[in-house]
């Protein structure tokens, strides 16, 4: 990690109270939870809920077969992707002792803008995003098998940008996976269009990742980067790593931006030490 006095520095820009204020919703609210179906040895169920910011989440749950309490893990995939994205990777999970859930982003659904569409939308989708994850935190722990001690998460690209801003302003996650993540104003910069860059940097900055990474203190974080990584500069990578506090772990791959099975191994058996899963099921991981 770099030392902060080497890091870009921030924009100034409002509190962490405003900030996080963007994410707020009620619990009271009720979910509406639908299932499609469920199949498969391993009970894939194509669940939706409501969500606050408008519309139904689209999700895949696996739950394990042994009975007891388990840990969950949220998964949120990258920009280009859905909730199929880390289906693979979830599915190793039930028979290690943890329900999972992997969810589709907002701008991934059905009627809504891809991102990034370098307007507003943008800006929502990643509210949306994030108070949508909290929700199906909320589900998870509606379930008498799901350990409330033993929540994680696991973000991809985008999934890890604005995952980070989930685990600052819910503090209910044990452990967090972020890979292939990286600070986002110097990427915008360089890839939006020239008339609209100044208003979007401005507009985004209200959602940055390295203004909530500072106040994430109740969880774990694991950030995996590839050396070789296109989309982000090694400077965002290392300032978004820097950013965090607290004892978290850094792993670096001779890859790209996807990574490859030696970080996918090293993320389930860390996560398998955070969360408390069947150290048994990992052996030849």
């Amino acid at each position: 990690m770099q030392p902060d006095a080497e890091r870009t520095p921030l924009p100034s820009g409002p509190t962490f109270e405003a900030l996080a204020a963007q994410f707020d919703y009620d619990r009271a609210e009720p979910l509406e939870p639908r299932s499609v179906g469920v199949e498969g040895a391993l009970g894939l169920e194509d669940l939706s809920w409501r969500s606050p910011r408008g519309g139904r989440v689209p999700a895949w749950l696996l739950v394990p077969r042994r009975q007891g309490r388990h840990a969950a893990i949220l998964f949120l995939h990258a920009s280009t992707r859905d909730r199929d994205d880390l289906l693979g990777e979830a599915r190793q999970y039930p028979e290690r002792g943890a329900v999972c859930l992997t969810m589709t982003a907002a701008h991934s659904r059905p009627g809504r803008a891809r991102f990034p569409s370098w307007t507003n939308d943008d800006r929502e989708g990643v509210i949306q995003d994030v108070v949508d994850l909290r929700r199906a935190l909320d589900l998870l722990l509606e379930r008498e098998d799901v350990d409330p001690a033993r929540l994680g998460f696991v973000g991809l690209s985008y999934g890890a940008d604005y995952g980070a801003v989930f685990c600052a302003v819910d503090g209910r996650l044990r452990a967090a996976a972020l890979i292939s993540g990286g600070t986002l104003r110097d990427w915008y910069a360089r890839n939006s269009p020239e008339d609209l860059r100044t208003h979007y940097l401005a507009l985004m900055e209200t959602v940055a990742p390295d203004r909530y990474l500072p106040l994430v203190t109740r969880t774990r974080l694991l950030f995996q980067n590839g050396r070789n990584d296109p989309t982000y500069t090694r400077r965002e990578i290392d300032d978004y790593h820097s950013s965090a506090r607290g004892p978290n772990d850094v792993i670096w791959y001779d890859t790209g931006h996807w990574l490859n099975a030696d970080a996918a191994r090293d993320r389930a058996a860390w996560l398998a030490r955070q969360l408390e899963l069947d150290a048994e099921a990992y052996r030849g991981l």
